[in-house]
């Protein structure tokens, strides 16, 4: 077996399970979304990905581009309100995890052949 044979049946195949768990999904998008509104007012912001960008780019010493926060909102803001409510963030965190559980799961499956 090899060691990425390893790790799909092990790790990433424990990992299944919790990406397809819409509950558990939505939960961990609910705290996420209370972390990233560090403002309390019930959306993200641009101002809220603006922070949250250039905070992770000191420390990966990288620069955020001009209008990178304002994308990332137009990309999931379905209402076309300017932010995202948590509702738009959690549909947006659970159809990630779907596709990323789906795509580990024919690799897993892969590995079994």
């Amino acid at each position: 077996m090899s060691y990425c044979g390893g790790c799909f049946k092990g790790i990433c195949g424990k990992l299944v399970p919790l990406l397809l768990d819409k509950p558990k999904v939505r939960a961990a998008c609910r705290e996420l979304f209370k972390k990233v509104d560090i403002d309390n007012t019930g959306t993200i912001t641009a101002k809220n990905i603006e922070d949250l960008l250039n905070k992770l780019a000191g420390k990966f010493r990288f620069k955020v581009p001009a209008g990178a926060a304002q994308m990332a909102i137009n990309a999931v803001d379905q209402t076309k309100s300017g932010d995202i409510s948590e509702e738009e963030f959690c549909q947006m965190g659970e159809r990630f995890c779907e596709f990323c559980g789906q795509k580990l799961q024919v690799a897993v499956e892969a590995t079994k052949k």
